[in-house]
Order: C-alpha cells, then structure tokens, then sequence
C-alpha cells in the first residue's frame, strides 16, 4: 500500500471515531437534559409551582440553544426558585383560616357564585323528598 492510501484509511477512521464521539455527547447532553427537567419538574411541584411550566422552559432551553442555556436556565432556577417553608406556611394558614371557625366576610369578591351550605343544602333535600308510599303496581287493577 502507498503512503496515499494510509492516509484515506485513516481519515477515515478519524471520521468514524468522531461519528462515535459526536453519538456519546448527544446522548450524554440528552440524559443530562433529562434529569434536570425531571428535577425541576419535582422541585417546582414540591414548593407549590406549576412544575409542567418549569419543565417546558427546560425543554426549550434544551433545544433551542444547547447546553449553555440549560445551564443557565437550572442556576437561576436554583437561586429564583421559594422556598418550601413560604409554600407551605401559605397552606397552613390557609388550613388554619378554615378550621378557626372565624366568620367568613359578608362580601364575596367579583365572579364568586354563592352555595348553600351544608345544613342549607340538606333541609332543601329534605323539603323536595317525597314520603315514601305503597309502591305502585300496573298489574292491579
């Protein structure tokens, strides 16, 4: 074989091997992509956010600019993201509002229809229920 054709057979195995290598970082910058959206995702739902909106903005970090962006993207949400303390002192007092037994204000803000309550609702039922009868027969005549 001449000097020429070693240096094609080469080449091309140089080409090949960067084929393999181009294929490991794709699949290791997808897996990376991966875990940080199902980690958002879970984060975000843990402090009381729409963890489908954090996973999207993942999503399209990912795609869209590589994984510079994504990394960005995971940073701010570390130092953006609440803290879950707020989310779920916010729960708590909303609990606690409702167990209190404090009177509820007498306006309800714009769009808020008003329903019976309970013992309202089943005095309602109890006025429409028909007294129970004879069961009616068509065979009788």
């Amino acid at each position: 074989m001449s000097g020429f054709d070693q240096g094609i057979i080469e080449m091309q195995r140089a080409q090949i091997a960067s084929r393999d290598d181009t294929t490991t970082v794709i699949i290791f910058y997808l897996l990376v992509a991966l875990i940080a959206t199902v980690w958002i995702f879970r984060d975000a739902r843990a402090r009381g956010k729409s963890g489908c909106a954090a996973a999207m903005i993942v999503i399209v970090a990912t795609f869209w600019s590589g994984i510079g962006l994504l990394i960005i993207v995971i940073c701010t949400w570390i130092l953006i993201r609440p803290s879950v303390d707020a989310s779920r002192r916010n729960f708590q007092d909303a609990i606690d509002i409702l167990t209190s037994g404090q009177q509820l204000p007498n306006e309800l803000p714009s769009g808020v229809v008003p329903a019976p309550s309970p013992d309202e609702y089943l005095k309602d039922l109890e006025q429409r229920h028909d007294p129970p009868g004879p069961p009616e027969s068509s065979d009788m005549p």
